[in-house]
């Protein structure tokens, strides 16, 4: 819970980081059709996230700083979701019921997880599922599923509202 805490001031700081840090942004990172911009994750967001992890905070979707964020599409989509939350709801306000329910996370989390499904191939949508599934009931959400099950009949539940198929 300290880690989410910390990251909700993390992604606050972010957002007043100048651009990469030192490294130009990627060509078309900010397009104003999209209404977001892409950043390497700022060193606050660095030490207070997995190297792995991407997050989003209206209008900027920050990524791991080694990894080039336009050769992963359906990351990018799946963040977008998590920016139209936001604006729907406020960003602040839905940063902190991120952090502090663990209800709340799981909700949101669902949508963003089908829409990256439907932008991956879908040969890997199944593995990609299950993947999400153990990391809802594990650490990098903080246990928002009871278990890993429940997470998955979640998303499999959202797929199929959603009109997604796995296979």
């Amino acid at each position: 819970m300290i880690a989410l805490g910390c990251f909700v001031c993390a992604a606050a700081y972010g957002q007043g980081v100048p651009p990469g840090e030192g490294r130009a942004e990627p060509a078309g990172a900010h397009d104003r059709q999209q209404d977001y911009v892409l950043r390497p994750k700022p060193w606050l967001l660095r030490k207070t996230t997995k190297d792995w992890q991407w997050v989003a905070v209206a209008p900027k979707i920050y990524h791991p700083p080694h990894l080039d964020p336009l050769e992963f599409p359906a990351i990018i989509e799946h963040e977008k979701v998590h920016l139209s939350q936001q604006r729907a709801s406020g960003k602040y306000r839905w940063l902190i019921r991120y952090v502090f329910s663990k209800k709340f996370r799981f909700a949101q989390e669902l949508e963003p997880i089908v829409v990256e499904m439907a932008n991956t191939p879908q040969g890997m949508r199944a593995s990609l599922a299950v993947k999400y599934a153990r990391s809802l009931s594990g650490g990098p959400y903080s246990k928002a599923a009871k278990s890993p099950q429940v997470a998955l009949e979640g998303i499999l539940a959202k797929a199929a509202e959603m009109g997604v198929a796995l296979e």
